[in-house]
């Protein structure tokens, strides 16, 4: 769906936590330049790049809703948005913590660029089941409260065991947990499975 400069701008304002008018402040433009902009009355600005730089996203993409990526999530980056790095066999008890971890809790802190929620948690691919798409060593960036859909990659608990992270199908009536891998054997959804959370994104590299 396209967007306007101003629904850019707000979009980014509110990801960041920013008011109208620390936007401006730091931008160098007034408040009121920027609720101009944002309710459409100001169609452009020459202090794109100044904006830009305070909205953390980059600068073709605020002022034409492009970008050489191709990909708006890759260059509307949130620092903010911090989750802790766990295992696997964490996440298969995730359902049942109290709280998120607390700092230095966590293997580690991941930044992502999509919305996080409280519990929401990252987890590092283990081997070659979901190859080539998710490959050995990944991120992934899993909301626990996210709804699972058909065709959804989730982070799944069953039969007693660890957490495994397979790609959710409904064929026939039934749910199974598909590799991406030919090699893997698709397995059908234990009565007792545990969602551990709906996968939203992948990213390569942690602090």
């Amino acid at each position: 769906m396209k967007t306007t400069l101003g629904q850019r701008i707000k979009a980014r304002r509110k990801d960041l936590g920013l008011s109208q008018g620390k936007l401006g402040e730091l931008a160098g433009l007034d408040q009121t330049v920027i609720s101009k902009l944002e309710r459409g009355d100001v169609q452009e600005t020459s202090r794109i790049a100044e904006l830009a730089s305070v909205l953390r996203c980059d600068a073709l993409w605020l002022a034409t809703g492009k970008a050489e990526s191709g990909n708006v999530s890759n260059v509307a980056h949130s620092a903010a948005n911090r989750v802790p790095l766990i295992s696997f066999v964490a996440a298969g008890n995730w359902g049942d913590a109290v709280d998120n971890y607390a700092p230095g809790d966590a293997e580690a802190w991941v930044e992502t660029t999509v919305p996080v929620k409280r519990h929401t948690y990252a987890l590092r691919v283990e081997g070659d089941s979901m190859e080539p798409r998710f490959p050995n060593g990944a991120i992934l960036i899993v909301e626990p409260e996210a709804e699972a859909k058909n065709g959804s990659y989730v982070i799944v608990r069953q039969n007693g065991t660890d957490a495994t992270f397979k790609q959710l199908v409904h064929d026939g009536g039934r749910w199974y947990l598909k590799p991406v891998n030919p090699r893997y054997p698709i397995m059908e959804l234990a009565e007792d499975a545990v969602l551990c959370g709906v996968v939203k994104q992948m990213v390569m590299d942690v602090e």
